[in-house]
C-alpha cells in the first residue's frame, strides 16, 4: 500500500550508502533521546503553549467584551472568528514557507508577528481595531503547527510519540496559564482585560527567545534541502558521543520542496490529504464548540437551575451575565483536560496505533457530548466538559502526529500546513454555532455538534494507512511495491 500516494518525479533519489555513511533515520536512532533533544522540545513547547494561552484569551474575552462594548451576538462571534480566520492564512503560508526556508526561521518569524499583534490588541479601543489585531495575531501563531513537524523530525521513529508528548503537555500548561491569568486579572483591575492580554503575551515572547537560542534547524529539512554537512552537524550536536564515528549522511536529492500541487498529484494522495484534513476540521470544530458552550453554560442560569434540559436564554441580562470567581476556578479545572489528553494520546497511539486511537476517542466523544443537553450543577458540568474536551483533544493530538508521519520530509510541512489551514475553518465557524445559534436555540446548537462528531467518526473508518513504528521517508512515492521499514528495534 502506498503511504503517500503517487506524487511524481520529486521523490528522493537515494544512492547505495557506503559503510561509513548512515541514513538520516539511522543517525537519529544512534543519537537516541538526550539532553539536547529535550532542550529543543521544551523550547518549541513553550511556543506551542502560548497558542493555547491565546486561545483561552479569545474564548474568555468574548463574553466580557460583549458587555463592555455593548456588542451584538454576531459581533461577539466575529471577534472570536477573526483570530481563527487569520490562523487559516497563517497555517497555509507558514507551512509552505517552512518547507522552502526551514522550520526554525518559520517559527521565529511567525512568533514575532504573533507577539507584536498581540501587544497591539491590548490597546484596541473598539470592536474593529481588536478584530484586525486578532486577525494578524492568528496569522502569526497559525504557523505554530510547524512545531509538531519539527518534533517528529529531530528524533527517530521510536521516539516520535514521546517527542510530541512535550507539545501535548504544553497544551495543558498554556490553557491552564490562560485560565489562571483570567482568574487573577480580568475582574480584579479596572483595565483587567487589557492586563490579561499583555500578561498572556509574555509566554509567547519567552517561547520565541528559547527557540532562537536553543533550537537547531531540523536535520531532515537540512538534508532534503541539500545541506548534508549541516544536517550531520545537527545530528552530532544532538548526541556527540554516539555520532562521532558517523562520517557522512546518505545523500538525498529532490527537484523541489513544498509544492501544494504535489499533495493532489494522484487520487490516492488527494484522498489521503483531504480525508485527514476533514477529520482535523471536525476535531478543531468540536474542541472550540465544547469550550464556548461550556462558558455559555457557566453564565446561563438556565443551565444549572432548571428542569431536565438546558433552556435557551430569554433576555439580554442573561446573555450578559459575567463570570464569578467560582466560574474562573471551574475554567481552570477545565484546562486540565489537555493533560488528560496528552497522557492518553501517547499511550493509546503507541499501543493501538494512530487510526484505532482516533476511532475510539471519537466514538466516546460522540456519546459524551449528549450530556450538554441536560441541566446540571456547574461542578458536574465541568466534569463532563473535561471528559468531552479531553477525548477531542486526544483526537487532535493524534491526528497532528499522524499527518506529520504520513508525508515525506519535502512535503511534510506543507501537508501539515494545508491540514492545519483546513482545520482552522472549524475554529472559525464554531463561534457562530456556540456563541450565536446557542443564544437563539440551544438544543439545536448541541444537536449540530453531535452530528459533526458522528460524521468525523465515519471518516476515520475510511482511513487506510497506519504509521505506528514506520520510519519517516523510507517509502517514496515510486516505491509502491516496497514495504515500509520498521525501526531496527522492531526488526
Amino acid at each position: 500500500m502506498d503511504t503517500y500516494g503517487s506524487i511524481g518525479d520529486a521523490s528522493p533519489k537515494q544512492p547505495t550508502k557506503s559503510p561509513s555513511t548512515l541514513t538520516i533515520e539511522e543517525s537519529l536512532e544512534k543519537a537516541g533521546f538526550g539532553f539536547w533533544h529535550i532542550l529543543a522540545l521544551v523550547s518549541i513547547s513553550v511556543l506551542v503553549s502560548s497558542f493555547y494561552t491565546k486561545l483561552e484569551e479569545v474564548n474568555i474575552l468574548g463574553q466580557k467584551l460583549l458587555c463592555i462594548w455593548d456588542l451584538q451576538g454576531y459581533e461577539e462571534a466575529f471577534l472570536t472568528s477573526s483570530f481563527f480566520a487569520g490562523a487559516i492564512f497563517g497555517a497555509m503560508i507558514w507551512g509552505k514557507f517552512s518547507d522552502v526556508y526551514g522550520r526554525k526561521l518559520s517559527l521565529e518569524l511567525s512568533g514575532l508577528i504573533g507577539a507584536i499583534s498581540s501587544i497591539f490588541s491590548a490597546f484596541s479601543e473598539n470592536y474593529m481595531q481588536l478584530s484586525l489585531a486578532r486577525f494578524f495575531m492568528g496569522f502569526g501563531v497559525g504557523g505554530f503547527h510547524v512545531c509538531a513537524t519539527y518534533a517528529t523530525e529531530i528524533v527517530s521513529c521510536q521516539h516520535r510519540a514521546k517527542a510530541c508528548l512535550f507539545i501535548f503537555v504544553a497544551n495543558c500548561f498554556g490553557s491552564a496559564f490562560g485560565a489562571l491569568l483570567a482568574l487573577l486579572t480580568i475582574e480584579n483591575f479596572e483595565s483587567g482585560w487589557r492586563d490579561y492580554v499583555l500578561w498572556s503575551t509574555s509566554i509567547l515572547v519567552i517561547g520565541l527567545v528559547l527557540v532562537v537560542l536553543f533550537c537547531p534547524e531540523s536535520p531532515r529539512y537540512l538534508l532534503y534541502s541539500g545541506r548534508k554537512d549541516q544536517a550531520l552537524e545537527v545530528v552530532q550536536h544532538l548526541n556527540k558521543d554516539e555520532n562521532t564515528e558517523t562520517n557522512s549522511l546518505e545523500t538525498v536529492e529532490i527537484s523541489h520542496r513544498g509544492s501544494f500541487t504535489e499533495l493532489f498529484a494522484s487520487k490516492s494522495s488527494t484522498r489521503n490529504i483531504m480525508t485527514l484534513s476533514f477529520i482535523y476540521f471536525g476535531f478543531r470544530f468540536l474542541k472550540l464548540v465544547i469550550n464556548l458552550i461550556f462558558f455559555e453554560d457557566l453564565q446561563n442560569p438556565k443551565a444549572s437551575m432548571c428542569g431536565v434540559f438546558v433552556e435557551t436564554y430569554d433576555s439580554y441580562e442573561e446573555k450578559c451575565a459575567s463570570f464569578n470567581k467560582q466560574d474562573y476556578i471551574y475554567n481552570l479545572l477545565f484546562s486540565l483536560s489537555y493533560l488528560l489528553a496528552a497522557l492518553v494520546s501517547v499511550i493509546m497511539a503507541d499501543i493501538f496505533g494512530r487510526k484505532m486511537t482516533l476511532a475510539i476517542v471519537t466514538g466516546l466523544a460522540s456519546v459524551s457530548l449528549v450530556a450538554f443537553y441536560f441541566c446540571m450543577p456547574n461542578g458536574l458540568l465541568t466534569f463532563f466538559a473535561i471528559i468531552s474536551r479531553g477525548l477531542v483533544n486526544t483526537g487532535i493530538m493524534v491526528i497532528s502526529l499522524f499527518i506529520n508521519e504520513c508525508f515525506p520530509t519535502y512535503l511534510r510541512s506543507v501537508a501539515s500546513g494545508f491540514a492545519e489551514c483546513f482545520s482552522q475553518i472549524g475554529y472559525t465557524v464554531a463561534p457562530l454555532l456556540a456563541q450565536y445559534v446557542s443564544k437563539l436555540n440551544y438544543p439545536l446548537a448541541v444537536t449540530c455538534f453531535i452530528i459533526i462528531s458522528v460524521l468525523c467518526f465515519g471518516l476515520i473508518l475510511t482511513v487506510r494507512q497506519e504509521t505506528k513504528d514506520i520510519e519517516l521517508d523510507t517509502k517514496t512515492p515510486h516505491s509502491k511495491d516496497s514495504a515500509p521499514r520498521k525501526n531496527s528495534a522492531e526488526k
